[in-house]
C-alpha cells in the first residue's frame, strides 16, 4: 500500500487515513517493540469516538504475524485498569472459556504502552477481516441474526462453567459490583448529574418526571433508602465484556449462511462477577445510539413496550421504526430467559431480579460517561424504569414524593446544550407582579407539564402575630404533602421542593409552571385566643382558578387531633375534586388525546351512570388500553362496568359477567400491583364470587396504599357486608363519606348504609337511608326492594307494597332474579333473611 509523505514522520496512505494525531508519541515505540518491517498501513476505521478509543484495520508485517490486523487506540483511565493492562484482561477472557475465545474472541498479538495511552494488535478469530464490519453498520436481518447468537452465547457458552455465589447478596452489592469507580462520589459523574442538571440530590429517595413517580437508582445503588433483607438473592456469577455494545462486536459479512462474529475491546473484562450486565449493556447502549434525541417522555413510552412478560402486538402509542428494537430488544432478552429456563428454572426470582437489577446498573453507567446531557438523562430515566420495576416485583415501600427531574434548560425535551438564559415570563393581564422565585433556576428552565397530573403543596401562610406559632402552619403543610403521597394516581412534589417559596410565594401559576405541576395547593392558618381556623385551597396551576376550598376551625389545645382530622378530609377532598377536574378537561381537549385523557373522558361518562353512556366509556377504555397497553386503571373500570350490567339487568348468565370481570381486574393489578384501585376492584369481585377472605385482603390492601380513597373504603365496606360484618361495614362506608362528602355517588352509600342498618335490626335509620337512596338514579329500583324487605320485617306488609310497587314501575321486568344477580355469594344468614322477607310480600314464592 503507497504512502505519501505528510512530514513529522506522520504517514499518510492511499486510503486517505493517517496515525491519530493524538497517539503519534506511540509509533515509534510500537514499529521497535513488534518489529514492524516497513510501516503500518491503515485500511479503514472500524469504530471510534467513544471515550478516545479508535479502532482501525490494518496490514503490517512483524516478527509474529504478517496480514490484516485490526489495530485498537486507546488511553488507559484511572478505575479503567487499576489492577490489570488491558492485555493482561484480554489473556484472562481468553483463558476462561478457550473454546468461545477460539470462535469469537480475536487473538491478541502485541500491545504497548506509553504514559495513558496503550495501543494493541491482533487478528479476527477466524478469516475474512477484508469483510469484517460493526454490528451496528449491518443490515437488520444481519443485527438480528447477531443479537440472537450472542444472547445466547454469552451463557450458553463463554459462561457454561458459571457458578451461584456463596451465600446471598443485596442488591446494592450487585449494583456496585458492576459499577465499582462509578457510584463513589469522589470519582463519579452521576452526582454532578443529578445535582446540577436534574435539580435534585443524590439522597433524594425519588423523583418525578411526566407525572409519574420514579425511585432515584443512585439513592438506591448507594444505601440511602433502607429495603428489606429478603431481597438478598444467590447472585450468578460468571465473565463479563464490561463494554458490550455495538462497535465491539464485529460481523463477518462476505460468506454465505449465517453471519459469525468477533468480540473485541476487552480492556473491561471481569471473570467471577455478576453476569447479565452484558445483556443490559449491549441493550441501552443500542437504544441509546438509535433514540438518543427521543423525547424523554416518548422514551420512556418505548420503555414500556420492553418490558417481560408482555405482549407487543398492541402498537399503537409507538412510531413505525420502533418495531426492529422492539425486534432486536425481544431477541437479546429471549437468549437471556430460554438459559434461565433450561439451567435455572426454579430460581426464576433470583435471575429475574438480577437481570432487572443489571439493566438499572447498565443505564447508570451511561448515565456517568462523557456524552451528552440529554443521552445522560435518557440513561437515568432508563435506569429509574427498571428499578420502579423491580421494586414493584418485590413488593417493597418506596417513597413516592419528590422533586421534579428538571427538563434541559432551553430545550423542550431536555437533550439540548445547557443553556441558563432564558426570557422572563409573561405577566398575566391584571395580575399582581410575581415575586422573583426562591427557586435559583426557576427562571432558566422550560418545564413541560406531565399529563398525568401532579401536584405541588406550598407552605401555609400564618397570619397570627405570634410568630411562634408558625410551626403549626408548616405542619399542616407537611402533614398534606404526606397524606397526598399516598394517592397512588397522583404525583406529590416534595417538601423540599416546596418549601424554598416559604418567604416568598408569588402567583401560583408561575410557581406551577417551576415545579412543572398542574395543580397547587395552598393555604393559610390564623390562631386567635386559642381558636384555629385553617383554610387550603386548591387550584389549577395553568390559570390560577380555585377548584376547590374550605375552612376547619378547632381548638388549639386539641391540636394534634385536629391537624389529623383536617389533612384527612382536605386531601379526601382534593383527591375527589382533583379527579371531576381531570374528566371536565378531558371533555373541553379537541386536540389529540393520550391514554390518560382518553381515560378522563371515559370516566367522564362513567360517572353519568346508565346503559348507554357506559357501553360508550367500555369503547374508550379499550381505546386507551390500545393507546397504553398497561394503563392498569382502564382494566379496573372495565371491571367496574361489567359489574354494574347486573345493575341493568344483564341477559348474560351472572357468572359469565362476574368471571369477566375477574380477567380485567386480575389484568389490572398485573400490570400495576401498586394501584389501589386494581385491588379494590379485585376485592370487590372477590366477595361476589364467595372468596370473601381474599376480598378483604384485598380492600385492605387498596386502602392502605391509599388511606384517602374514599371508593377503596367505601368497597371494603361492601366486602364486609357480604361476608356478614355489617357494622364493621358500617364503619369503613363512614370513612368514605368522610373523605368524600359531595361524591357523586353519595346515594350507593346511603344504599349500602340501608342494607347494613337493616341485617343489623336498626329499622328505623335502615329506612332513612334507604329513601335517600332512592335519589339514585340506576339503584333506586334495588333500594326501594329493599325498603320493601325492612317494612316486611317489621311485618307491616302493606307499607311495603309502596316501594316495591315503585321499583316495578321503575323496571318494568323487575323480579327477585334480578336482586339475586346482584347479591351473589352474600353471607348465608344474611341471605336468608333477605329470601323470608320477599316471600312475606309475594316477592319470592316458595
Amino acid at each position: 500500500m503507497s504512502t505519501t509523505d505528510c512530514g513529522d514522520d506522520n504517514k499518510i496512505d492511499a486510503s486517505g487515513l493517517t496515525w491519530p494525531e493524538s497517539y503519534l508519541s506511540l509509533r515509534e515505540k510500537i514499529l521497535s517493540e513488534w518489529g514492524i518491517e516497513g510501516d503500518i498501513y491503515f485500511h479503514r476505521m472500524l469504530s471510534g469516538g467513544k471515550s478516545g478509543a479508535q479502532v482501525y484495520a490494518v496490514d503490517l508485517n512483524s516478527r509474529d504475524f504478517a496480514g490484516q490486523a485490526i489495530l485498537k487506540f486507546d488511553k488507559v483511565d484511572g478505575g479503567n485498569q487499576t489492577n490489570d493492562r488491558e492485555f493482561r484482561r484480554h489473556q484472562k477472557a481468553v483463558d476462561a472459556e478457550p473454546d468461545f475465545a477460539a470462535r469469537h474472541i480475536e487473538r491478541l498479538i502485541h500491545a504497548s504502552f506509553d504514559a495513558d495511552k496503550v495501543a494493541l494488535i491482533s487478528t479476527i478469530a477466524g478469516k475474512g477481516l477484508e469483510y469484517v464490519e460493526p454490528w451496528s453498520n449491518c443490515s437488520f436481518d444481519q443485527q438480528l441474526a447477531i443479537v440472537t447468537d450472542l444472547s445466547t452465547d454469552l451463557l450458553e457458552s463463554w459462561n457454561r462453567t458459571y457458578t451461584l455465589s456463596a451465600g446471598l447478596r443485596s442488591p446494592q452489592e450487585l449494583i456496585r459490583g458492576w459499577l465499582q469507580h462509578r457510584i463513589q462520589p469522589e470519582s463519579s459523574r452521576l452526582f454532578g448529574l443529578l445535582s446540577d442538571e436534574c435539580g435534585i440530590e443524590a439522597d433524594e429517595p425519588t423523583f418525578s418526571f411526566d407525572g409519574r413517580w420514579y425511585p432515584n437508582p443512585v439513592a438506591f445503588a448507594a444505601g440511602a433508602h433502607p429495603i428489606p433483607d429478603r431481597t438478598s438473592l444467590r447472585a450468578v456469577m460468571g465473565n463479563c465484556h464490561f463494554d458490550l455494545h455495538g462497535l465491539n462486536v464485529l460481523v463477518r459479512t462476505s460468506t454465505g449462511g449465517s453471519p459469525a462474529y468477533s468480540l473485541i475491546d476487552l480492556a473491561m473484562y471481569e471473570g467471577g462477577n455478576y453476569l447479565f450486565f452484558d445483556h443490559a449493556y449491549f441493550e441501552i447502549a443500542h437504544l441509546l445510539k438509535e433514540r438518543n434525541a427521543s423525547d424523554p417522555a416518548y422514551w420512556l413510552t418505548v420503555l414500556e413496550h420492553f418490558r417481560e412478560h408482555r405482549a407487543t402486538s398492541q402498537m399503537g402509542s409507538l412510531r413505525a421504526d420502533d418495531l426492529g428494537l422492539i425486534q432486536l430488544v425481544s431477541a437479546l432478552r429471549k437468549g437471556l430467559y430460554a438459559w434461565i429456563d433450561n439451567r435455572e428454572p426454579n430460581r426464576l426470582p433470583y435471575m429475574e431480579s438480577q437481570y432487572l437489577l443489571a439493566r438499572v446498573a447498565a443505564g447508570l453507567n451511561f448515565a456517568n460517561k462523557r456524552i451528552a446531557v440529554g443521552s445522560r438523562r435518557l440513561a437515568l430515566l432508563y435506569a429509574a424504569f427498571y428499578l420502579k420495576h423491580y421494586l414493584r416485583l418485590q413488593a417493597i415501600e418506596w417513597p413516592r414524593n419528590g422533586p421534579l427531574l428538571l427538563a434541559e434548560p432551553g430545550s423542550r425535551h431536555g437533550n439540548g446544550t445547557a443553556n441558563r438564559t432564558a426570557s422572563a415570563p409573561t405577566q398575566r393581564p391584571n395580575s399582581t407582579p410575581a415575586k422573583v422565585s426562591a427557586d435559583p433556576i426557576s427562571q432558566n428552565r422550560h418545564v413541560v407539564l406531565p399529563q398525568h397530573p401532579t401536584i405541588a403543596v406550598l407552605p401555609f401562610d400564618y397570619l397570627g402575630s405570634d410568630a411562634d406559632r408558625e410551626f403549626v402552619a408548616d405542619g399542616i403543610s407537611v402533614e398534606i404533602i404526606t397524606q397526598l403521597s399516598r394517592i397512588d394516581w397522583l404525583n406529590v412534589i416534595a417538601r423540599s421542593s416546596t418549601f424554598t417559596y416559604k418567604s416568598n410565594k408569588g402567583d401560583p401559576t408561575i410557581i406551577g409552571r417551576d415545579l412543572g405541576v398542574n395543580y397547587v395547593v395552598d393555604g393559610t392558618v390564623t390562631i386567635v385566643k386559642g381558636r384555629l381556623r385553617i383554610t387550603p385551597q386548591l387550584l389549577d396551576a395553568t390559570d390560577g382558578r380555585e377548584i376547590w376550598t374550605r375552612r376547619y376551625t378547632g381548638v388549639e389545645d386539641e391540636l394534634f387531633a385536629v391537624l389529623d382530622e383536617i389533612s384527612e378530609s382536605v386531601v379526601g377532598n382534593v383527591d375527589t375534586n382533583l379527579k371531576r377536574h381531570q374528566r371536565q378537561l378531558a371533555k373541553r381537549k379537541h386536540s389529540v388525546y393520550g391514554a390518560w385523557e382518553v381515560f378522563q373522558r371515559a370516566m367522564a361518562l362513567f360517572m353519568r351512570r346508565n346503559l348507554e353512556d357506559s357501553e360508550k366509556a367500555g369503547g374508550l377504555l379499550k381505546q386507551a388500553l390500545e393507546i397504553d397497553p398497561t394503563f392498569s386503571e382502564a382494566y379496573s373500570v372495565l371491571a367496574l362496568l361489567e359489574l354494574r350490567k347486573l345493575m341493568f339487568g344483564s341477559s348474560e348468565a351472572t357468572s359469565e359477567v362476574i368471571d369477566r370481570a375477574l380477567g380485567f381486574a386480575l389484568d389490572a393489578v398485573r400490570e400495576d400491583e401498586g394501584s389501589s384501585l386494581a385491588h379494590s376492584v379485585l376485592g370487590r369481585i372477590y366477595s361476589l364470587t364467595g372468596e370473601h377472605e381474599n376480598a378483604l385482603i384485598e380492600g385492605q390492601e387498596a386502602v392502605e396504599l391509599n388511606p384517602s380513597f374514599a371508593l377503596g373504603y367505601f368497597q371494603l365496606g361492601m366486602n364486609l357486608l357480604w361476608a356478614g360484618k355489617a357494622a364493621d361495614a358500617l364503619t369503613a362506608i363512614d370513612k368514605s363519606l368522610r373523605l368524600s362528602p359531595r361524591d357523586p355517588f353519595v346515594w350507593v352509600r346511603d344504599f349500602a348504609k340501608g342494607i347494613c342498618y337493616y341485617f343489623l335490626g336498626e329499622f328505623t335509620k335502615a329506612e332513612q337511608h334507604l329513601a335517600r337512596a332512592e335519589h339514585g338514579h340506576f339503584i333506586a329500583p334495588l333500594a326501594y326492594v329493599f325498603l320493601a324487605l325492612v317494612l316486611a320485617r317489621q311485618n307491616r306488609t302493606d307499607d311495603a307494597r309502596v316501594p316495591l310497587d315503585k321499583a316495578q314501575r321503575l323496571s318494568g321486568d323487575f323480579n327477585w332474579e334480578l336482586v339475586k344477580a346482584n347479591f351473589p355469594s352474600m353471607a348465608p344468614d344474611y341471605w336468608a333473611t333477605a329470601q323470608e322477607d320477599a316471600k312475606k310480600i309475594g316477592l319470592l314464592n316458595d
